[in-house]
């Protein structure tokens, strides 16, 4: 069955940059070393100052691909990258978060139409992995966040088409999932992101046929195990990417139902519900549900551009100078809406 990538094929396969009456907010955009090989649908982590590419593939899902169980370690300060200890279980369009300086894999897909509900846990200091209970529901391209020392995985997809509004906590203490309240509109192909020790979930679609994105911003309180709505993405995206630095959660890249595919980087202002325009990426992409952060600097890491090629390329990107931020004027895919006086 086609997924929200594949439309990408249907639609246009080259998108320019995206403008708005907005003041952008100014950063400065380095190239890196590229990843070994151009892949994409991996998991991206850091630790200890060094970043971890995890699993992911180079062909597309109705193409019968099969995953990698590649660990690839890049170490910022060296521009180097280096192999280490495979994954037990290939995979990709998976997602893992860091506990304790340890990494956990959950889900994915291990082949065209297998679902995986494999968890693992890599430790970079003995490069060697582990095996954990399974997620009771195999699944993939769900939202992830670590809060607490517990891992929550939320949303997502298998077979057949409609997208998951389930919310799971995983201790690593005891080994045991728990269910916690649905979040509030099943969706998948989305990307989660903490601040604050909240969740805040963003983008996606309501199945894995990917028809419709939305820009639909939620945001769970593990403490309270509640769900609350903040303001709606500019645009609407799905298998998009995020990551955090302080209160500013910055969203980028992505599709929408179109097949468009998105250099677009969107800042969400957690303390004032508010949305910030920022330089776009070198590249439009689909990738990663997250990317790392060292030193306030994102590390954007692969993934797969406008004309549906595997990339390989690595950028840093130095984030400065945010100005001026606007309001989504409701589900609309191609403008920023007001400027807020």
């Amino acid at each position: 069955m086609k997924r929200a990538w594949l439309l990408i094929s249907m639609g246009l396969i080259f998108c320019g940059l995206v403008f708005s009456n907005a003041i952008l907010a100014e950063g400065k955009w380095s190239r890196k070393a590229d990843l070994p090989v151009a892949m994409g649908f991996h998991s991206i982590n850091e630790v200890n100052g060094k970043i971890y590419v995890i699993g992911g593939t180079d062909k597309f899902w109705f193409q019968d691909p099969k995953p990698f169980s590649t660990v690839y370690e890049y170490n910022p300060k060296t521009n180097i990258w280096s192999n280490k200890a495979d994954m037990l279980t290939p995979r990709a369009w998976h997602r893992s978060t860091v506990i304790d300086g340890k990494i956990y894999v959950i889900g994915g897909v291990e082949k065209k139409s297998v679902f995986s509900n494999a968890v693992e846990v890599y430790d970079p200091i003995t490069d060697s992995w582990e095996i954990k209970t399974d997620i009771p529901i195999e699944k993939s391209e769900f939202a992830i966040g670590q809060v607490n020392g517990k891992i929550y995985v939320i949303g997502g997809h298998n077979i057949p088409p409609p997208a998951f509004s389930t919310v799971e906590e995983y201790d690593p203490r005891t080994d045991k999932w728990a269910v916690k309240s649905n979040m509030p509109i099943a969706r998948t192909f989305i990307t989660g992101c903490v601040a604050d020790n909240k969740i805040y979930v963003f983008g996606g679609s309501c199945d894995n046929l990917g028809l419709e994105s939305f820009s639909t911003v939620e945001i769970y309180d593990p403490v309270t195990d509640t769900w609350k709505i903040g303001a709606d993405m500019p645009e609407p995206r799905a298998v998009l990417t995020s990551c955090a630095i302080d209160k500013m959660i910055y969203v980028m890249g992505g599709t929408d139902g179109s097949g468009r595919v998105y250099p677009t980087v969107d800042i969400y202002d957690t303390e004032n519900d508010e949305w910030i325009k920022d330089s776009d990426m070198p590249v439009a992409r689909v990738s990663a549900t997250n990317y790392p952060v060292i030193d306030g600097k994102i590390y954007v890491i692969g993934g797969v551009s406008s004309n549906l090629s595997f990339l390989s390329d690595v950028w840093e990107y130095k984030p400065e100078n945010l100005q001026f931020a606007v309001s989504s004027k409701g589900k609309l895919s191609t403008t920023w809406g007001e400027l807020r006086k």
